[in-house]
This record gives C-alpha cells, structure tokens and sequence, in this order.
C-alpha cells in the first residue's frame, strides 16, 4: 500500500510477567482528496481550520485521515512511527516512514471469534463479547536504549479484559515490528488500583496511558468516569511484570478530575500522552449520552486538555476538538499522541477517532501556545 509522499511526511508515525504468550514474528490542503485505490484504501476527509481561542491556546489546524482499520482507540509514536491499536481489531496497525511500506499490520497474540460480517484480513472486527479491549498504548525508551511499549486493557470485564501486552527491543533494531509481544496478567493490578483509586469494578476503565520517565520514572493511567489519573513508580510496575510483586497502596498516587460537559453530559478520560518540556500530561476526552460509564453512547463531541505533573491540576481551559464538517457524527477522540517538539510555541499531536461503527480516523492536530 503505497501513501502519497505530500502526505507520508505528516502522517508517519524481558520478556516478562507471570503470564506470556510470546508469537512469531499532514499539514496539507483539506480540500483536497487523496487518490483512492484497492492497494491505498486511505483517504483523506476534508476538514476546516479551526482557530477557536480558549485560554491563551488554540487549535490551530486540523487534519483527518479516514480508514478501515476497526475501532482505533489507542495510539503511541516509538522512532518515529506510529503505533495503532483497535479495541477490537485482531491486529495491530503501524504507520511507518517507510515508502515501500508505509502501512503495517501485524498480528496480535491472542485468538478470538470474528464478526464475518466485515470483510478484510485487517478490517474485520472480534465479537464484542470476546473482544480484549485494548485501550491504551504507552511508551518508555530506557537508558540502555531498549524500547519498552505497554497496551493496557480497560478492565471492565473480567476475565476478557484483564489482558495487557509488552513488547520489547533495542533502539538499534532496524525491524522492531517484529518483536515478540508478550501477554500480561493485569487483573491483580486492576484490583489494588480500584482499592486504592476507591472505584468500583463496575466504573472501572481504563482509557488512558504513558510514562513520564523523569527521576525514576512514573507510569500513568487514566480511568474513564470517574475521570481519575492514577501515577504508579515504575520500578513497582516492572517488578509486577517480572515476579508478580504486588505494589504497596502507598505508593500509588491518585488525582480525581472534573471535566468539561457538553449538553449536561460529562467528558470522560479517553487517552494521554506526556509533555517533556512543559512537564504535564495532554489527555483526550469525549462524551457521550450513556448511563454507565462502560457502555458506548451517542456521540457528543471530544476534548484536548493539560495536566500539570507539578501542581496535579488541569491548568487550561480544555479545547473542544472541531468537527467535520461532513461528518454525521461527532469525533469520539480516542487517543493522543505528541510528536517531536520542535519549539515551545506550538505543539503537535495524533489522535484516533472511533466511530463505533467498525471504521476509524486518524486525526493531525495543530495546538498553538500563547505562553
């Protein structure tokens, strides 16, 4: 599958644990279309230029790229490439630099049944009912140059989503996308986070992750409604994949958030990713018109906001993410993801949009800081 080069430039992208199952193995015009073929199904959606200021920050630009992979719900950038995970996708999409290949699917260690209703080795989506609900992607580069890259189930049902995986290679590997991955166990994690995070098993899903590797290291994960950011060291995270060790309460710190609304609706917490320059945490939130805090619902609108790591408060006014303007749903923000920082002035980030209806976007976003 071949992506057009204007575009390619933006859109790039121990063993372990108790339990493991190693396997083998775009700033441009929205108003134009990308060229559509059988061998690059991707396309661009046209969307306009948001500049709506809020709280000396902006959206200054938008970009959506729609495509068949199901569900994207989680999202990580590791060398450059971005890492794409559905929630009930049987395989894992990377979208790389490389020209000969800029589209990678590779297949997760786990089997099972598939809704045939959807037609397409890497579109066709697993029953709801078996699916893992992968929901979050997190990313840690350690000091020996070992990449560390964490999914994390959302936990809201037991025993299909207690499941987390890892992989693991060197910064030198010229083809990580086929290291192996590793199943984790995370139910007996999840339990000591609800205790110490005080949330039922019933308002338990987690949507949400990343490291922030400074000092010793902090792994994050953010809780859906309650919107609750739990920080956990990470010398207690890798010594529960490598032994089983159960982290002490004390250890576990927990912030608890309260969310922008739209129509009376509360957002929820629905990924994160962690700003090194400015020490915080960008997280993507969305609502949606439901009873319960698991369930899907209709479709509200999405938001962009930042936590500071230093005071633990949202310290901005979050963004409402525009819409498309020929879209007939509202964006269901599913993940963020920042790029490189080039400056202190702007940022930029790739999220994934879920259209809980089997087809997935991937979104460019602009933000432009005022101080």
């Amino acid at each position: 599958m071949v992506l057009p080069k204007s575009l390619l430039s933006c859109c790039l992208l121990l063993s372990s644990c108790f339990l493991h199952y190693p396997i083998p193995q775009f700033k441009s015009s929205p108003k134009k279309d990308l060229k559509i073929t059988q061998e690059n199904p991707i396309k661009q959606a046209i969307n306009d230029t948001s500049s709506t200021l809020l709280s000396n920050y902006f959206i200054q630009n938008t970009l959506r790229i729609s495509t068949g992979y199901p569900s994207a719900s989680a999202g990580i950038i590791c060398n450059g490439n971005w890492w794409v995970l559905g929630d009930d996708a049987q395989s894992l999409l990377v979208v790389t630099q490389r020209n000969d290949s800029p589209y990678l699917y590779k297949t997760l260690p786990f089997h099972r049944e598939l809704d045939k209703s959807k037609k397409g080795s890497n579109q066709t989506r697993i029953k709801k009912a078996e699916k893992m609900d992968f929901e979050a992607l997190a990313h840690y580069l350690d000091a020996n140059g070992f990449h560390h890259i964490w999914a994390f189930a959302s936990g809201s049902k037991s025993p299909w989503r207690d499941t987390g995986l890892y992989w693991n290679f060197h910064e030198t590997n010229t083809l990580p996308f086929t290291a192996h991955p590793y199943k984790i166990n995370l139910a007996p994690l999840y339990e000591i986070l609800q205790r110490r995070s005080q949330i039922s098993p019933e308002k338990w899903n987690i949507e949400g992750a990343c490291v922030d590797p400074t000092n010793n290291g902090t792994l994050i994960l953010l809780n859906r409604t309650p919107a609750v950011l739990i920080r956990l060291p990470l010398r207690d995270w890798f010594r529960y994949l490598e032994i089983g060790s159960i982290p002490r309460e004390k250890n576990i710190q927990v912030n608890t958030y309260e969310l922008p609304e739209i129509d009376g609706y509360s957002a929820g917490f629905s990924g994160a990713t962690f700003d090194s320059i400015r020490k915080s945490i960008w997280f993507s939130s969305s609502v949606e018109i439901t009873d319960n805090p698991i369930s899907d619902g209709t479709i509200l609108g999405s938001f962009i906001g930042e936590i500071s790591l230093r005071s633990g408060e949202i310290n901005r006014t979050p963004l409402r993410v525009p819409e498309d303007i020929l879209a007939k749903k509202n964006t269901k923000l599913e993940s963020l993801c920042l790029e490189k920082i080039q400056n202190t002035a702007s940022r930029k980030f790739r999220g994934t949009v879920d259209n809980d209806d089997g087809s997935s976007e991937l979104l460019l976003i602009d933000i432009h800081l005022n101080n």
